[in-house]
């Protein structure tokens, strides 16, 4: 097959082993406004234009100089699924040290380019330099990913290995993906992908070209070989993709406007939205947990969706290996409920019962010290040290949660 993508839009499927020079549009580096474009592109030698310190930002160079800096990790769908958050902070030393085990590993973090040091190691360039955007260092191991999602224009700049990239344009996100958005990048391609009548634009980016990705386009990626890179995006769209189709993120736009409805209105869009995305999700619709805290703040009703969906993520923890991928997610899940419980409810104790079933199967999901906190506000001091001593042996660095551990040792030992 040969890819491409035409004037009006509409891209061909590509066999997933092209390289994107070959399906996508080349531009040379310093092509100017590149992010006002509507159709993704590859930027070739993009790296060697930046004029980086390529010993510097690499493996070893970054071990050397950023091994004790704590960095986001992420399982394949948690990132996609829970807009970027995590609970499992670890070491640069000790995350390069995992990319090859049986984890897929994967790191998108904002943060570390905050650091004076880090922002001088791989500075943005100017003809890339559009407003309101943030850098993100990214890296994982073979096979490691993010699952499909949606934002602003974004730039991937690849320094090291492999990456496959999977797009669909604005609105025209399948139904058949939908289903497999909380499983992992190599789910989808051994058993939705062969299956897809309307596949994505497919292609690999090599080390030394940066990829575009336009405003609203859904894409995923998944590792050929363990990447280091940076993004560079802006994190939110400005793009209705409900004028392109009545897709998944379509939907994700209507929750994200109901919040600005009249309460009484936006107890009956949520209710609406919930049943939607239901089916549409084939009765998994954990992407939308965060919206189920406006929902319950308006209606009532909110409470029996929490509950089938408190009940459909306890199950899938239920039926993943212990700190697994799956297991990190679901526990990853748990504890958007446990947060939504507590803040609509301020059930303390129900919310610390999900928090101690996810690190009870996933203790790497790095869940202990927002366990250890909810049970010391119930005086479960014994409890809240067992969470912590369990945290600890996963993360040895967590100052913070080696503080609360002593402390909540020192209330336990007090009649």
């Amino acid at each position: 097959d040969s890819g491409t993508c035409a004037a009006d839009g509409t891209c061909y499927s590509t066999s997933s082993d092209q390289a994107c020079r070959d399906v996508l549009e080349v531009l040379p580096a310093g092509s100017k406004k590149i992010w006002t474009r509507d159709l993704p592109a590859v930027v070739a030698d993009a790296i060697p234009a930046t004029n980086w310190d390529m010993r510097a930002f690499s493996y070893e160079g970054m071990r050397m100089e950023f091994g004790d800096t704590a960095l986001k990790v992420f399982s394949p769908a948690q990132a996609a699924l829970l807009d970027g958050q995590t609970s499992r902070i670890l070491p640069l030393r000790n995350i390069l040290s995992k990319l090859n085990g049986s984890q897929q590993i994967y790191v998108f973090d904002n943060d570390f380019f905050q650091n004076v040091s880090a922002k001088e190691l791989a500075p943005i360039p100017d003809w890339l330099r559009m407003s309101n955007a943030k850098a993100f260092l990214t890296l994982g191991g073979p096979r490691s990913g993010t699952q499909f999602h949606a934002h602003g224009p974004a730039f991937l700049l690849l320094a090291a290995g492999k990456k496959r990239w999977y797009l669909h344009r604005p609105g025209h996100f399948p139904n058949a993906s939908v289903a497999a958005l909380h499983r992992a990048m190599t789910v989808f391609e051994s058993k939705v992908l062969p299956n897809m009548k309307s596949p994505p634009l497919q292609c690999v980016q090599s080390a030394g070209d940066a990829i575009f990705v336009p405003d609203g386009w859904s894409h995923a990626t998944i590792n050929v070989e363990a990447t280091l890179g940076v993004a560079w995006q802006r994190t939110t769209s400005e793009i209705n993709s409900c004028t392109s189709g009545q897709d998944y993120w379509c939907l994700a736009q209507a929750f994200s406007t109901a919040e600005k409805l009249s309460l009484k209105k936006q107890g009956e869009r949520y209710k609406e939205l919930f049943q939607e995305a239901e089916q549409l999700t084939n009765g998994f619709p954990v992407g939308f947990l965060r919206h189920l805290t406006p929902y319950w703040k308006a209606s009532s009703d909110a409470k029996d969706t929490f509950k089938n969906l408190r009940a459909k993520v306890l199950k899938f923890l239920k039926g993943a290996k212990e700190n697994s991928d799956e297991a990190i997610l679901a526990a990853a899940l748990l504890k958007r409920l446990a947060d939504v419980l507590f803040t609509v409810r301020g059930d303390a104790r129900r919310a610390s019962d999900l928090l101690a079933a996810a690190q009870k199967k996933a203790p790497e999901a790095g869940l202990g010290a927002a366990l250890a906190r909810l049970l010391g506000q119930q005086y479960r001091w014994k409890e809240a040290s067992h969470a912590l001593e369990t945290h600890l042996a996963h993360f040895p660095e967590d100052s913070g949660a080696a503080l609360m551990y002593e402390q909540a040792k020192n209330y336990a030992r007090k009649p």
